[in-house]
């Protein structure tokens, strides 16, 4: 037996096998971001599927808007399901992603003049920012 295998690793050796043991400790996620990731998806859904059915009704009721803010009101939706679904699985980017969809609600909201629209989707943004809170030091 060599003198090494007997002693505790050095400062930054491989302490794996310690490690291997114990199971990781994965941080619950909060009830009421369960909850808000579950509405934001469904409400995502609802306006994406909305948006696809009725475009001509939609350039006839709100003249500001146009081809360009159309397609990026269109693409807000799938990025924040993507976002909520990431989120919902611990994932960094999920975050991001939510973020994101956020920003182009919001600046298609400021163009088009849809103030309470605007205020609603910052309001659910920082909810969810706010109920990720626990979790986001784990997020991976």
């Amino acid at each position: 037996m060599s003198e090494g295998s007997s002693m505790a690793p050095a400062d930054g050796a491989d302490s794996g096998a310690a490690e291997e043991h114990a199971p990781a400790a994965r941080p619950q996620r909060p009830f009421p971001l369960a909850i808000l990731l579950a509405v934001y998806v469904a409400s995502n859904l609802a306006s994406g599927i909305a948006g696809l059915l009725s475009r001509e009704r939609m350039f006839q009721e709100i003249p500001k808007l146009t081809p360009a803010l159309y397609y990026a009101w269109l693409i807000a939706p799938p990025v924040g399901i993507a976002g909520a679904i990431g989120l919902w699985f611990l994932r960094r980017w999920g975050l991001i992603a939510i973020a994101a969809s956020w920003l182009i609600v919001a600046v298609v909201d400021f163009r088009l003049g849809a103030t309470a629209h605007g205020i609603i989707a910052t309001g659910i943004m920082w909810l969810i920012f706010l109920f990720s809170r626990p979790i986001r030091a784990a997020l991976r």
